[in-house]
């Protein structure tokens, strides 16, 4: 998430310098590419712990109970 919020500051301040003639567009487009990189992965890892923490509550038991069998 730092990382994210960190390439977002880089993406406005490159935009600004753009805007005041300092920098080239090509330096917003890299911005922009690594801001969505960084979301891309930060995605990613979610998708991943979500699934690493569903596969070790499915190996402890998970609590589930098969409501149509009982004894």
């Amino acid at each position: 998430m730092r990382t994210v919020d960190a390439n977002r500051t880089s993406l406005q301040l490159a935009t600004d310098n753009y805007r005041k003639g300092i920098t080239p567009f090509v330096t917003v487009l890299d911005a922009e590419r690594q801001l969505a990189q960084t979301r891309e992965q930060l995605a990613q890892s979610t998708v991943n712990v979500t699934t690493d923490l569903i596969a070790v509550y499915k190996a402890l038991g998970g609590g589930w109970q098969d409501e149509g069998f009982r004894l």
